[in-house]
């Protein structure tokens, strides 16, 4: 491990893994191969768990005429965009719907061209009205980026030099792994409860960060009116709203 005792690199959670499944009987069966493919898919696995600001990205992409939909970026997780934009329109946000609310929506309103929606599906996002021009990179998306599987010794997490103990939580849930291929899952279950605690933990820190946020023209809370449309009258007692059906 690092002269630091922190979990930093792709070596020290190799390391720790490597130490941990020592002494136990993973140890006779699992190799350094397998060991830093495990690592990878728990980084994968941690990468998917929360949405990261660390892994938060912008893409862009060409508009094609009379087509909906159009294909992620390869980087990005699937069902991760959240923000669309197209150049060259009077409001340019297209604002993210369900998808079966999107269906619902097009079927219903189908030549509805003021309310500009879009509609994640996997690893494709479904925008109306749709556009009718051949654009060039004039589509900007904002996701969430898959992390970088770590290759070199020296390759460092999105966690390493923000809070190193999220590492911890990917060598907890790489020996998870290797416990349940050499001792069944029910073995694997304390490190995998483990990592996720863990990620938690790092995960609540942040939001509690971001709830002091407040979006520019975006009340913190949005209160309906419950009495739009009504009318005034006189009556005993005070209640002086009718509201109309």
């Amino acid at each position: 491990m690092s002269s630091t005792s922190f979990i930093t690199t792709f070596q020290d959670i190799i390391d720790e893994v490597q130490a941990r499944s020592n002494s136990t009987s993973v140890s006779p069966l699992i190799t350094p191969t397998i060991i830093q493919r495990e690592i990878n898919n728990s980084y994968a696995w941690a990468g998917r768990l929360f949405k990261w600001p660390a892994l938060k990205a912008a893409k862009t992409t060409s508009s094609k005429a009379g087509v909906p939909n159009y294909d992620y970026p390869p980087t990005f997780q699937p069902e991760s965009i959240f923000r669309v934009e197209v150049a060259g329109l009077d409001d340019p946000v297209y604002r993210r719907k369900d998808f079966e609310d999107y269906l619902d929506w097009i079927q219903n309103n189908p030549t509805d061209t003021d309310e500009q929606i879009f509609a994640n599906y996997w690893t494709q996002f479904f925008l109306f009205p749709v556009l009718n021009t051949n654009g060039s990179n004039d589509i900007s998306v904002w996701g969430y980026q898959q992390v970088t599987p770590l290759v070199l010794t020296t390759d460092t997490t999105i966690f390493s030099n923000v809070d190193p103990l999220g590492n911890e939580a990917i060598a907890k849930q790489a020996l998870s792994i290797c416990q349940a291929i050499a001792e069944g899952k029910n073995v694997a279950l304390v490190e995998n409860e483990e990592a996720k605690a863990i990620l938690s933990l790092i995960f609540s820190k942040i939001s509690e960060d971001k709830q002091n946020d407040q979006r520019l023209d975006h009340p913190m809370f949005r209160i309906p009116d419950y009495f739009a449309g009504a009318t005034q009258a006189t009556e005993k007692g005070g209640f002086n709203i009718v509201v109309k059906d």
